[in-house]
């Protein structure tokens, strides 16, 4: 299984619009986690998510649920990650470069390119500024969308 399942995009849409309350997301949030397929992966939104919810925890939930949610959430993303990467040892000597790929960025909410243009146009033009101006309608006027197109 290599896709999300109906029932994790519904949680995560609602966890995201803080739909329940803290106490209620973050029952939801183990019960998830404990009971989906092991073979059904995570979105990274997870992570975030978590992040939300985790300051209210400490009162709602006794500390070895925290844990476990915290296990399941780091465990699910160590296993897409390549062993070797837990084998390096940073200092301040070592030096790191990340290679991502196309989407990388797009579970952190930046616009992907084929969507980068038009959110580029959407905060130009919220700057009054008559070069962006004229420049956003030639592209407008020409039917350009997507900065790979040219």
């Amino acid at each position: 299984m290599d896709e999300l399942s109906r029932k994790q995009k519904y949680l995560l849409e609602k966890l995201k619009k803080r739909s329940y309350l803290p106490e209620v997301a973050i029952r939801l949030i183990y019960e998830f986690l404990v009971e989906k397929p092991k073979e059904e992966p995570l979105d990274p939104m997870w992570k975030d998510i978590w992040g939300m919810y985790k300051r209210y925890a400490e009162e709602a939930v006794p500390p070895h649920i925290i844990e476990e949610i915290e296990d399941i959430i780091s465990q699910s993303f160590k296993k897409l990650m390549d062993d070797d990467i837990w084998k390096i040892k940073i200092n301040e000597d070592t030096k790191i470069t990340f290679l991502l790929g196309a989407g990388a960025s797009a579970p952190s909410g930046i616009p992907t390119v084929d969507k980068l243009l038009s959110e580029l146009w959407k905060r130009a033009r919220k700057t009054g500024r008559e070069d962006l101006d004229k420049l956003a309608k030639w592209c407008d006027d020409r039917g350009i969308d997507n900065i790979e197109t040219y």
